[in-house]
């Protein structure tokens, strides 16, 4: 089976910041697209296109800074996007190795990286830019149309990247402002694994 990248895209809503002897600790909340994949899969002389959708849904999570360098800090990141529906269609194919089937996912992200502001001047808005990468667990759990009882959970490798920018109204306190492209490898792997492994509904 062939492995694909799914790009998710989360836009975080103002977050407010806590500063306290250099370190930030940044609770967040904001809104995180899902996607579309398509991929190949053969089967003796055909081919057949499958597809997964997962939903749209709100996040949240918390970010901890710690300065490196003066444009340099540190990120401890959690990220949270509560259960979605995710629909795969085999595309046609309904053999042995996979069907159409629907599930509900929430999915985790556990980052480290780092933000790199773009200046030093100090002034109230601070550009910056971040990169990071870790784990991401996906929940898994059926719906009341799922084929299956019961799923596994699958960890993934994925890595994230963002721009955005501080406003510090004080040393102490302020808001940050991020977007995110998050890619996950084997988004479209999951769900035949998670169809294919576990029994049919009781």
């Amino acid at each position: 089976m062939k492995k694909l990248k799914l790009l998710f895209l989360s836009i975080m809503f103002p977050a407010l910041m806590f500063s306290q002897g250099g370190v930030e600790i940044v609770p967040f909340a904001g809104y995180m697209f899902g996607g579309s994949v398509k991929y190949s899969y053969y089967y003796g002389n055909s081919s057949y296109q499958p597809k997964l959708d997962i939903g749209d849904g709100l996040n949240y999570g918390l970010s901890i800074l710690v300065p490196v360098q003066s444009l340099v800090d540190l990120e401890l990141n959690w990220t949270r996007m509560d259960k979605v529906e995710a629909v795969f269609t085999s595309g046609g194919y309904n053999g042995p190795d996979f069907s159409d089937d629907e599930m509900y996912v929430s999915t985790n992200y556990f980052q480290i990286g780092g933000i790199s502001k773009f200046s030093n001047s100090g002034g109230v808005a601070q550009p910056f830019g971040s990169f990071s990468l870790g784990a991401t667990w996906f929940d898994t759990s059926p719906t009341s149309d799922s084929d299956y009882s019961s799923y596994s959970d699958v960890w993934k490798f994925s890595i994230m990247l963002g721009l955005g920018v501080k406003l510090m109204f004080s040393e102490r306190v302020g808001i940050m402002l991020r977007g995110e492209d998050t890619v996950c490898q084997g988004v479209v792997e999951l769900v035949a694994e998670l169809v294919v492994e576990q029994g049919p509904a009781q």
